[in-house]
Parts: structure tokens; C-alpha cells; sequence
């Protein structure tokens, strides 16, 4: 190993081991409560109205719907398949993309 290599791992290691500040998150907060309140918010608002029924009572009453009407498992099959497709067709462009890019 040279000497400039040695004074990179000396200075990656002494990086790592420095404690990470809460103020560096600072500019990025902004982004985060943005996305937390038009997103996180709605879908954990929906998800918990789905697991109640028209009387406010507890229940699985939606999702036995869902499952019951051969049509909804239809398309949500179908839904799940084009997620597939397009997860392994992002990470087939994707790496060869990145290669290029480092």
C-alpha cells in the first residue's frame, strides 16, 4: 500500500467513529415533514379506516370483500404483476446506468 492510501483509510476510519449530529438532518427537514404530512399521514389515516366497519366497530369486513368478488383478486394480481415487471425492468436499467455513472 502507498502512503496517500494509508492516509485515506486513516481519515475514512476516523470519519466513521466521529458521532453523527442531529443538525446535519437540518436542511433535509424541510423535505421530511413535507412528505410526512402529504403522504405518511393519508396512508396510515386510510389503512386504519380499512380495518373499521360502517359503525366504527373493529373489523375485517372490507378485506373479506376483497377477497370474496373474484373480480378485485383479478386486478389486484394484475396490479401486483405489472409491479413486478417494472421493479426488475428499473433494476436491469438501473445497474448498468449506475455502473456508468461511478
Amino acid at each position: 500500500m502507498s502512503a496517500s492510501s494509508t492516509q485515506v483509510n486513516d481519515l475514512l476510519r476516523a470519519g466513521a467513529a466521529r458521532p453523527r449530529r442531529w443538525g446535519s438532518l437540518l436542511p433535509i427537514s424541510p423535505a421530511l415533514l413535507f412528505l410526512g404530512f402529504f403522504f405518511l399521514y393519508p396512508v396510515i389515516l386510510l389503512l386504519g379506516l380499512s380495518f373499521v366497519d360502517n359503525s366504527g366497530a373493529l373489523s375485517m369486513q372490507h378485506y373479506a370483500h376483497l377477497i370474496e368478488k373474484a373480480v378485485y383478486v383479478k386486478v389486484l394480481l394484475v396490479t401486483l404483476k405489472i409491479a413486478g415487471w417494472t421493479t426488475v425492468f428499473a433494476i436491469i436499467a438501473g445497474y448498468p446506468i449506475a455502473y456508468l455513472l461511478s
